[in-house]
């Protein structure tokens, strides 16, 4: 399922194989993860944030679908409230995709976030793919509002999306917040006084 990912990101990014993968990945490499034949290593996870564009908060914006994303999300929620699941999590899978046309890996991993923040419990695959995702964000390059956006709805998450059942997710989860931490003091030292 990752391979997917991977390959749409690079896709709405017009990168092509041998870009993304230069100089460390061959093309037959990333083509592989593409098409799940191969579990993408975690190198190769870093390697792929630092390959990709950023920009900024432009996905946040009127006409962009930012608003779209956070009007399905919320609408979602009110659904979920009302107790209306599958309507609610159909909204949330619609907000994913069109996160997924984003191609910033930070915006896809807060939909996909929130879209799990619905399931009361989700597969172990599930959870892996999520954490795979958030690996492909360059924190250090992310900007300071979409990770803090981000930090709210992982803390939302359950238990089992947090990395119950998953090899290395506390290591991974540790290093994930140390390098946003770290990003997010860089940008704005003033709120760590």
């Amino acid at each position: 399922m990752i391979g997917q990912d991977i390959q749409q990101i690079r896709l709405v990014n017009k990168l092509s194989q041998e870009a993304l993968g230069n100089p460390q990945f061959s093309a037959a490499y990333i083509s592989r993860v593409e098409n799940g034949l191969q579990e993408p290593s975690r190198r190769f996870l870093s390697h792929v944030a630092t390959r990709l564009p950023y920009r900024d908060e432009q996905f946040y914006q009127p006409g962009c679908g930012g608003h779209l994303i956070d009007t399905l999300m919320r609408m979602a929620l009110v659904l979920e409230e009302m107790e209306k699941r599958e309507l609610a999590l159909s909204l949330a899978e619609q907000g994913v995709e069109i996160a997924h046309q984003s191609g910033d890996p930070l915006v896809i991993c807060w939909a996909m976030g929130f879209q799990l923040m619905l399931y009361p419990h989700v597969d172990p695959l599930t959870a892996k793919r999520f954490w795979q995702m958030v690996q492909i964000v360059d924190w250090n390059r992310a900007n300071a509002e979409a990770m803090v956006r981000f930090v709210k709805v992982l803390g939302k998450l359950s238990p089992s999306i947090q990395g119950e059942g998953i090899s290395s997710a506390k290591s991974r989860k540790h290093e994930t917040f140390t390098s946003m931490s770290h990003s997010l003091r860089l940008q704005h030292p003033e709120a760590c006084l």
